[in-house]
């Protein structure tokens, strides 16, 4: 917890035995850094889970049981109005039975979710007034963090793509030039010897940045939010195998690593998409 951020007050509802004091403050810290909608990208969320209640495990096992059983979802989906509290209610029953904890400690868990996402056992959605387009239920934030923390994914799967690239487009050459240093051919002077290496070492990093731009633009399309490290592997292997194929085609060179950045994007594309929960 940052020494500057401001104080959490205790929660407006029962703590039962068993439960800290200060699991729903630190919770709350959470949803104050990430964002009310950090549970859109549930793998996400458990990270930050993790990280905002390393100190308070069983609080942790609660709220990580209710965000796997698609709890937060629920609370913002719904419209606030009729039948709210017994969604609650439900949804503290079906948490208790599948988790297999007591009912306290349930409604703990629900509890806090729904007062941290702003929606408070007792909420009442405020009236519709005439004229005015109400928002969809869930979508009264602008969704700044889910955005943020898709770029740090989209990261992730750019550095495999670039790591591909900068293998596939010029280390083949680099690789033949060593060889030919260690077989001893002689070339005609000093200068073209590293004029050659100079040549290579900027082909590697051509393909690195079209491998890189690649595989991130193919995540943010994809729409990406969990398994990031599976897009780091599909997008370099994809700017890899593209960047050997085309180096006994068309050697290494720009066409080589403009297609090694559209295989990353491909890759990345294919991967974010199969496992992105649409929002």
């Amino acid at each position: 917890m940052s020494a500057d951020a401001p104080p959490v007050a205790p929660p407006p509802f029962e703590t039962p035995d068993g439960i800290s004091p200060d699991a729903y403050p630190a919770f709350k810290q959470m949803l104050r850094a990430c964002g009310k909608t950090a549970f859109r990208m549930p793998s996400s969320c458990e990270l930050f889970l993790r990280q905002y209640l390393s100190h308070h495990p069983t609080e942790l096992g609660l709220l990580t049981a209710a965000l796997r059983r698609g709890v937060p979802e629920k609370i913002a989906a719904h419209n606030g109005r009729d039948g709210y509290d017994e969604l609650l209610d439900a949804a503290t029953a079906l948490l208790a039975q599948e988790a297999g904890v007591g009912r306290p400690l349930a409604t703990w868990a629900v509890e806090a979710w729904a007062t941290g996402l702003g929606r408070p056992p007792g909420y009442a959605a405020p009236p519709v007034t005439p004229g005015v387009v109400e928002p969809p239920p869930g979508f009264d934030k602008p969704q700044v963090s889910d955005r943020s923390v898709r770029r740090v994914m989209a990261g992730v799967a750019a550095a495999g793509g670039a790591f591909g690239g900068l293998l596939g487009n010029g280390s083949g050459m680099l690789v033949l030039l060593f060889t030919d240093r260690r077989l001893g051919t002689q070339y005609s002077s000093e200068t073209e010897e590293v004029v050659l290496y100079v040549v290579a070492a900027v082909l590697a990093l051509v393909g690195g940045v079209c491998g890189g731009v690649g595989a991130f633009a193919g995540w943010m399309f994809g729409r990406g939010d969990e398994w990031p490290w599976g897009g780091f592997v599909a997008a370099c292997g994809a700017a890899f195998g593209t960047g050997c194929l085309l180096f006994f085609c068309a050697g290494p060179g720009l066409i080589t690593a403009v297609a090694m950045g559209f295989s990353a994007f491909g890759a990345a594309f294919t991967t974010a998409s199969r496992g992105a929960r649409r929002i």
